[in-house]
């Protein structure tokens, strides 16, 4: 079973672009100069498996 939800494939590319979390463009992407964070501040989406 899948529970992630489906989102524009554009919208999380430039939010990418912009160093936002993909999946609710508010939260920091990166925690500091090329370290991925582990989650987003304000969704909780996590990150760690970007390492």
């Amino acid at each position: 079973m899948n529970n992630t939800l489906e989102r524009p494939l554009l919208k999380s590319v430039l939010n990418g672009w912009r160093l936002c979390c993909p999946s609710c463009g508010n939260g920091k992407l990166m925690k500091s100069y090329l370290t991925v964070a582990q989650d987003c501040g304000s969704c909780s989406q996590e990150f760690h498996f970007q390492r």
